[in-house]
């Protein structure tokens, strides 16, 4: 165990008592736990405008899109919500049960930003065909 002095008495002290090591790893899982909202935040919106290009006819769409946006939350937020719960009730620390919530929400988030990027946009006007029906 690394030992340190006191600032005003130069009495030892563990790096466990001066709570150092503490204060860097709260940080931490505080930056992580604030980009794990943001890149959410981005995945949504993302997810969101390609589904509503989708709908207007200008993104491709699968068929069923329209209900697997309702049937896909039910399990990611179930995940979240019973992980959350459990860290919870064990005595985890806020900063885990906030993480262990938006994780299940983000990586369905992410799936779905990367399963409806694939598909594209749908050309249109002169360099593709002239109407918005679906396929």
């Amino acid at each position: 165990m690394i030992t340190e002095y006191g600032p005003a008495s130069g009495t030892r002290l563990t790096r466990a008592d001066t709570g150092k090591a503490s204060a860097v790893g709260a940080q931490w899982r505080a930056l992580r736990l604030t980009s794990s909202c943001a890149r959410l935040c981005i995945d949504t919106q993302q997810v969101m405008a390609m589904r509503i290009l989708g709908m207007g006819g200008a993104w491709r769409l699968a068929s069923d899109e329209r209900d697997l946006m309702v049937r896909e939350k039910v399990p990611a937020f179930t995940e979240a919500i019973l992980s959350a719960a459990f860290l919870s009730l064990s005595g985890a620390s806020p900063d885990r049960v906030m993480e262990a919530y938006v994780q299940p929400i983000s990586d369905a988030a992410r799936r779905n930003r990367t399963r409806l990027a694939s598909k594209g946009p749908r050309p249109i006007g002169m360099f593709g065909q002239t109407s918005f029906r679906q396929n």
